[in-house]
């Protein structure tokens, strides 16, 4: 399975880190929106 993560906020981190931790099968992307 893979799962997309909107934002790298603290929120963002802590669910993929949980996630990961959890279903270690899940492949997490984080997205984060560019400056500019």
């Amino acid at each position: 399975m893979r799962l997309a993560i909107i934002g790298a906020g603290v929120a963002g981190l802590a669910a993929a880190r949980a996630l990961r931790a959890n279903r270690p099968d899940i492949a997490v992307t984080l997205f984060e929106k560019s400056r500019g």
